[in-house]
């Protein structure tokens, strides 16, 4: 069998949860003895680390690389668009001759818009996946919501065109129903790789440790995160910040932390080791994998009920939370912080069982297997 995997970033290259699932997705796939065409941007920074260098002779055999021009016109209203897509058209004038001999299309977000535009061609079956769907989540502001609203249309396209909608679960899945129709929408959660499970720590620290990890945005509720730890800056914590977060916006006190962008999976288990709680107050997500990566290393888990984060976070493994409630966030933030060792040591056990009982890509690659397969026998 032959997947062609369109993505617009892969990692280790690209730091991010659809770039990351690019990644695992078509290692595991090809695991499992699927021969994977992965279609990637050509532009690729000689400064990171290459997909290629960290994938085994094994993996190798079964995966090949093709690029695609992906054009960065000037920013203008809508320019994120008008880049997808001429990607996705880029992407059409690469694969179009490939097509006869690829049994199934995978498309991250975007990249299949030009391609299901073909579709009175002879096509290979096509699933889109979305991820967080971010365009038909909560936004954070007008300008937030403007901007999602220009999204909806073209992701609307490509959903309805597509043969197979994938969702992650939670949220996630009655709002691709209404968008795509039931019959084309599966659940298929993201995975982790089971090394992230290995010598995990339950330990509860003193001072209590807690940790954030993302980008700048303010959808990502760094803003109000910020706001809280100001408010409490008079008691005993400590909180390490993992990502791109300007010198201008970071928080100037002791007790907080910040790394910058970590691209070594070691060092990000490193810091993500000293710590008790990961705190993700999104306005939108998918299902993010770093809250999947902190559960594995036993942490709990402070997150807003968005996207599929309910699969993951509950009662039992952390905090769930309204999105945009920073008086939430901050009885969140003091409940954790003054949690007994006890309770907060069985969140954080009860986080590790979940995502080793349901959450490894061995699991998963299995069920996109499957969703493949009945796909195209059909």
């Amino acid at each position: 069998m032959k997947v062609l995997l369109l993505t617009d970033g892969i990692y280790p290259h690209t730091v991010g949860g659809m770039q990351k699932h690019s990644y695992y997705l078509g290692k595991y796939l090809a695991r499992l003895g699927v021969q994977v065409e992965i279609v990637i941007p050509e532009r690729l920074a000689s400064d990171r680390p290459k997909t290629e260098d960290v994938l085994t002779a094994e993996e190798s055999q079964n995966i090949a690389f093709i690029e695609a021009e992906f054009p960065e016109a000037p920013y203008f209203p809508g320019h994120y668009l008008y880049d997808s897509y001429r990607y996705s058209r880029h992407i059409w004038q690469m694969v179009e001759g490939r097509l006869s001999s690829c049994d199934f299309i995978y498309a991250q977000g975007y990249t299949a818009w030009y391609l299901l535009q073909q579709r009175w061609k002879d096509l290979p079956p096509v699933g889109v996946n979305f991820h967080g769907v971010e365009m038909y989540q909560m936004a954070d502001g007008l300008r937030s919501a403007l901007e999602k609203r220009m999204l909806r249309p073209a992701a609307a396209f490509c959903l309805r065109r597509a043969d197979v909608v994938y969702s992650l679960g939670g949220k996630l899945t009655p709002l691709l129903e209404q968008v795509a129709g039931k019959s084309r929408v599966v659940e298929t959660p993201i995975g982790i790789e089971e090394k992230w499970l290995d010598n995990a720590r339950f330990d509860v620290s003193h001072p209590r440790r807690f940790v954030f990890v993302g980008r700048y945005e303010r959808r990502k509720g760094i803003g109000l995160l910020h706001r809280v730890i100001q408010q409490n800056l008079d008691r005993e914590f400590e909180f390490e910040f993992i990502g791109p977060i300007p010198e201008r916006e970071r928080i100037n006190a002791q007790s907080v932390h910040y790394h910058g962008t970590v691209y070594e999976e070691t060092r990000i288990r490193q810091i993500l080791d000293g710590c008790d709680v990961l705190f993700c107050p999104s306005y939108s997500e998918g299902m993010p994998t770093v809250i999947l990566e902190a559960m594995a290393r036993g942490l709990a888990v402070a997150g807003t009920d968005v996207g599929a984060v309910s699969q993951l976070v509950s009662d039992r493994t952390g905090w769930l939370m309204e999105p945009g409630r920073e008086d939430q966030l901050n009885a969140v933030f003091l409940d954790a912080l003054e949690m007994k060792p006890d309770q907060l040591k069985e969140k954080k056990q009860a986080a590790r069982r979940l995502i080793s009982d349901r959450y490894t890509w061995e699991a998963v690659a299995r069920i996109n297997l499957e969703v493949i397969r009945s796909c195209t026998s059909r």
